[in-house]
């Protein structure tokens, strides 16, 4: 079985690629580039629902 310490330790590692395909869906939908400030608001929400998640991997394991 893999541990989820594991999974959480990959997906922090993958992050930064994560926020990209969610800024690039965004910019899509929208149909324009996101401004500095928007990005970085998504950068930080993305960031945010990712350490939650991790967090309760880390916790389920222990």
């Amino acid at each position: 079985m893999i541990k989820g310490t594991l999974i959480s330790q990959a997906m922090c590692s993958s992050l930064d690629n994560y926020i990209s395909e969610v800024v690039d869906s965004i910019e899509f939908e929208l149909k324009r580039k996101l401004t500095d400030s928007e990005h970085d608001s998504v950068a930080k929400q993305v960031t945010s629902a990712v350490e939650q998640i991790t967090n309760e991997f880390n916790f389920k394991s222990a």
